[in-house]
């Protein structure tokens, strides 16, 4: 997936990518599209896939409760196999986020950077200008 700068207005990408593709735009673009950077789109996907598996891990366990209350041991221990999918799950995502998180303050820290030192040969070359 290319990167754009900012510089670039979204309607200007969608239309890019409406002449690119001759069908429906791919989710990964469109959702890069959606949310400013292909870094944001994946950030959004992953904290709503932790919300999911929470709660699924939540249910689960809930259930497994229920049916334990209810003298049905079989089912209860499925429920608390699934919770254990469902946490399994969570956790890798939660990795997942971290990483991404971490990658997102480094390309900020990299942008920063990238304009401060833009903003240091401007000046150095304002006074190539006099």
């Amino acid at each position: 997936m290319s990167t754009h700068s900012s510089s670039v207005s979204p309607l200007t990408r969608l239309a890019e990518l409406e002449a690119r593709y001759d069908g429906p735009i791919p989710d990964r673009e469109f959702n890069a599209l959606r949310h400013g950077s292909a870094l944001a789109a994946d950030l959004a996907e992953v904290r709503a896939e932790i919300s999911f598996f929470r709660e699924m891990a939540a249910r689960s366990r809930r259930s497994g409760k229920t049916w334990r209350a209810r003298g049905n041991e079989e089912l209860a221990g499925r429920a608390l196999m699934d919770c254990r999918v469902y946490l399994a799950g969570w956790r890798a995502r939660r990795r997942r986020l971290t990483a991404l998180e971490r990658a997102q303050r480094l390309d900020v820290a990299h942008d920063r950077t990238r304009s401060a030192i833009g903003g240091l040969l401007a000046l150095l070359t304002m006074g190539d200008r006099r």
